[in-house]
């Protein structure tokens, strides 16, 4: 392989790139892949109670008094305090401060109960996954094992939520695998590092690059908090921020494959190099699936995806905001039923284009 037919490659790469299918779906979080294991109330009384604190509480007082903290903090501090608040912590810190404070006078909180309140609902001892998102994930799992092939189609799961940063934690303290560092949503940095590697005669640096990062062991490949992006669902926006990571991810995938055959030489590398700028995202279908009608259904169609409205029954203490009366919304009881749905959407998907 000459360097004039490694820059051909390159050159054609970039103007007739490889478009891979990708069928992508995305969950909610809280009340679609996981649960509280207890109600919010009876788990801050617990808590407090271990933390020292000897008042007397009722539960459902407290529930009303944390409902109307959460609404008052996130008006006068939107996104969890962001841009205004040092951190999600502080935030959380003021919720839980001013849901007590009608009980209890502020000096006499435990002086550590905000901060092991946040830890505490960061974990497996607050949440647990619900038994039906297992055969979703098993589906996902056996979906991107046949559908392996950095040159094929591509198999993505996401979450969008609205929430603080912590879900990724949750997510993984519930049984998940998480990409626990996505792709940069940028790469060119990476791509442009490339070249200067191999004009230093450096090998595959491009490949060992912590800016790319895909595993097909994943079950979830990106997660697009209300925090981070700055979007809130049912905002459209919060399924296009999501969308920038999934553009960048064909190549993503065509660079790691690359990891477990090192380079001979720096013509070698630069070749693989020329190939993998081609890999780009082709038609792409994507379902978002969710409990919420408002937040989840009606966001995700407004942001021209198929969506599925979940509506549980008997679901313990989860409040459920699935109130709806259209008759052509699709919705299903339980992701058992979501995971035979992407097994056929999917496969069809890829068929069609193929």
């Amino acid at each position: 392989m000459s360097l004039v037919q490694i820059y051909q490659t390159f050159f054609r790469s970039l103007r007739n790139p490889k478009r891979v299918p990708t069928f992508v779906v995305t969950l909610d979080a809280l009340g679609t892949i996981y649960r509280f294991k207890h109600p919010v109330a009876t788990q801050y009384v617990d808590l407090a109670h271990t933390c020292g604190l000897k008042a007397s509480i009722d539960t459902d007082q407290l529930n009303d008094s944390f409902k109307e903290a959460f609404k008052h903090c996130y008006a006068v501090y939107p996104n969890y305090g962001k841009r205004q608040l040092e951190s999600p912590k502080e935030w959380w810190t003021k919720v839980i401060h001013r849901a007590f404070g009608r009980f209890v006078d502020q000096d006499r909180l435990p002086e550590n109960l905000a901060s092991r309140m946040y830890d505490h609902f960061a974990g497996s001892n607050a949440y647990e996954l619900y038994p039906d998102a297992l055969p979703l994930f098993n589906t996902l799992r056996a979906l991107k094992k046949d559908f392996s092939d950095p040159d094929g189609p591509l198999i993505l799961a996401g979450v969008v939520t609205n929430s603080d940063p912590r879900a990724s934690a949750v997510l993984q303290a519930v049984g998940l695998k998480v990409q626990a560092k996505p792709p940069k949503r940028y790469i060119g940095e990476a791509l442009s590092n490339a070249w200067n590697d191999a004009r230093l005669e450096r090998i595959d640096g491009l490949f060992a690059s912590d800016a790319l990062t895909f595993s097909q062991y994943n079950d979830i490949d990106f997660l697009s908090t209300s925090y981070e992006t700055d979007y809130e669902k049912p905002d459209p926006n919060a399924w296009t921020e999501g969308l920038k990571l999934v553009q960048t991810l064909p190549l993503v995938r065509k660079a790691v494959s690359f990891r477990g055959s090192p380079s001979a030489n720096v013509l070698e590398y630069m070749h693989k190099t020329a190939q993998t700028v081609g890999y780009r995202a082709g038609e792409v279908m994507w379902l978002h699936i969710g409990d919420e009608y408002q937040k989840d259904y009606l966001g995700a169609t407004a942001a021209s995806l198929d969506a599925l409205l979940l509506t549980r029954d008997n679901d313990g203490e989860m409040p459920h905001k699935s109130n709806v009366s259209a008759p052509d919304v699709p919705t299903i009881s339980s992701l058992d039923t979501a995971a035979m749905i992407i097994n056929l959407k999917a496969r069809g998907f890829f068929q069609r284009v193929s």
